[in-house]
């Protein structure tokens, strides 16, 4: 844009004359040089920019698409099935794949295969082949779901930090309604207490009208960011309690950080539990919960509750963050700076 700026005003003032470098050319501007110039600088970033696009190109994994669990389950080279409307409108649609584009295809649950589009059906979905047989990728690392209060967030940033979430690694997603934050979305609710098994898998909803609308459409949002990151397992989006509920999936869990000022930095207490994050990373455990409370914190009620139970407190520095800043930086601290474990312990 520059030289073309300059070389219209060069030809604009006839002969006259200007001392410049473009892009390792130096040159004299002219009526005549002006054109040279500038060919010479546009087959010049035009290879550039052709490069740049192949490496982009070579490089790109194939689009990754969602389907239920029980279309994957089993499947072998040369098995078939039909995406959603959804699905298909992002392939068709969106990236504008044709017969015979390869895709990635995950079920959510650690099942991935690599496939083909085929074609089109007739209700207007598109089919896709699978290519090889299905393979299953098993969760790597520590499982963390992030208990937050996030009920109460505006302008969207409840759905930045579910989709933030998702991308660095979380197992679930958890909100609380506490004291300070006891509303889901504009509706407060009354909430009673309820009584959770330990030993239990089965959820407990002790919100009797939560936001239903809300928690769907962050399921949308965890599944679209699952694709877009390339992870194999889809967030968990857990139903809403109260924090009053939490104390015994606090003692149930392998380890429970809660974020709270003055605490201890999340370096040093994550390697003084090292053996409590070794086990919340072996197949099959229950996850590790990040506790966060609302804006205002959680009551030191609250606080004493959660820690009786056996959350650990740990600092996030000095500075006040809001609610999705801290549930991503305890996140990402948990996540990326596991600490080393001895086999002595």
């Amino acid at each position: 844009m520059l030289a073309r700026q300059l070389a219209s005003a060069a030809c604009r003032l006839g002969r006259s004359r200007l001392d410049f470098r473009c892009s390792g050319f130096p040159c004299t501007w002219g009526v005549g040089s002006a054109s040279i110039v500038l060919r010479k600088y546009n087959t010049k970033s035009q290879a550039t920019s052709n490069a740049e696009r192949s490496h982009v190109i070579d490089s790109k994994r194939p689009p990754r698409f969602y389907v239920p669990e029980h279309l994957l389950k089993n499947s072998t080279a040369g098995t078939t099935f039909q995406l959603n409307t959804e699905e298909t409108h992002h392939a068709l649609r969106v990236l504008r794949l044709r017969e015979g584009a390869r895709l990635e295809v995950c079920d959510g649950n650690g099942g991935l295969v690599l496939a083909e589009l085929r074609g089109i059906a007739h209700n207007n979905k598109a089919y896709v082949e699978t290519i090889e047989d299905i393979r299953q990728v098993d969760w790597q690392g520590p499982k963390w779901e992030v208990v937050a209060a996030c009920f109460s967030l505006k302008g969207g940033r409840a759905d930045w930090l579910v989709e933030k979430c998702t991308e660095l690694g979380a197992w679930g997603v958890r909100p609380i309604l506490t004291v300070r934050s006891p509303h889901l979305g504009r509706k407060q609710v009354v909430i009673e207490v309820a009584t959770i098994d330990e030993d239990s898998e089965e959820e407990v909803e002790d919100v009797e009208t939560p936001n239903q609308t809300r928690m769907k459409r962050w399921e949308r949002v965890a599944q679209s960011a699952v694709k877009q990151c390339f992870r194999a397992h889809t967030l968990a989006m857990r139903k809403p309690l109260h924090v009053s509920s939490l104390a015994s999936i606090v003692a149930a869990a392998p380890l429970a950080l809660v974020g709270m000022e003055g605490a201890p930095p999340v370096a040093q207490v994550l390697q003084e539990e090292a053996a409590a994050v070794r086990e919340a990373s072996l197949p099959g455990a229950k996850p590790g919960l990040l506790l966060i409370g609302p804006e205002g914190d959680f009551t030191p009620e609250e606080v004493e509750r959660l820690i009786s139970a056996g959350a650990k407190p740990v600092g996030l520095g000095p500075n006040r963050l809001r609610v999705e800043t801290a549930a991503l930086a305890l996140l990402a601290a948990t996540t990326f700076c596991i600490p080393s474990v001895s086999s002595d312990v």
